[in-house]
């Protein structure tokens, strides 16, 4: 997965923690989907210069737990049906 981080685009809410973790995985687009008191879970995927969705697969997610992050893919842990 190859996405070209648009410099211009802010992530609103997001951590700058969560921002640089996704872009060092190719990712440039990040979302909070879930907040609890003991972690965060963002979706993150790719959109082009224009903003339009690119197609990246399953979906893949950043767990931040208590400050550890970890990048999965929906295949794994099937987060989407827990959300």
């Amino acid at each position: 997965i190859v996405c070209i981080f648009a410099k211009n685009q802010m992530l609103m809410n997001i951590p700058n923690h969560i921002s640089v973790f996704a872009n060092a995985h190719g990712f440039n687009d990040v979302a909070l989907e879930k907040r609890t008191s003991q972690e965060a879970i963002y979706s993150v995927g790719c959109t082009d210069i224009d903003g339009v969705t690119l197609p990246i697969g399953l979906p893949h997610y950043i767990i931040d737990r208590e400050g550890e992050l970890q990048l999965i893919c929906d295949e794994d842990f099937h987060i989407t049906e827990l959300l």
